[in-house]
């Protein structure tokens, strides 16, 4: 069942991944023959999925100036998904609530 709540927590757990594969290719910065990883979103029926983590090709493997701005992009994907919840949340209260009275 489509609800923006079932939506949001999609995001929450992709944008999680997304923390924490950028997570570990800043700590393995100079770890020998390290790849940087991505993960790949896929659309789904209650909103995004996790489609699979790609290795990054190039020099150099990781690239700090690649993984800043994904850690905050990262970090608002999350933030904004979980307001969702937070917004629906209070929605739902409040037509229950109403239908209380």
């Amino acid at each position: 069942m489509f609800t923006p709540i079932s939506a949001a927590a999609s995001g929450v757990r992709l944008g999680t991944t997304w923390l924490a594969t950028t997570a570990s290719n800043v700590a393995n910065d100079v770890t020998p023959g390290y790849r940087a990883e991505s993960p790949i979103a896929a659309p789904s029926g209650d909103g995004v999925s996790l489609a699979g983590i790609t290795t990054r090709t190039g020099a150099p493997n990781v690239d700090l100036a690649v993984e800043m701005p994904n850690l905050l992009m990262a970090t608002d994907y999350v933030e904004a998904n979980l307001a969702v919840i937070r917004r629906a949340e209070d929605a739902y209260r409040s037509m229950l609530d109403t239908f209380a009275r």
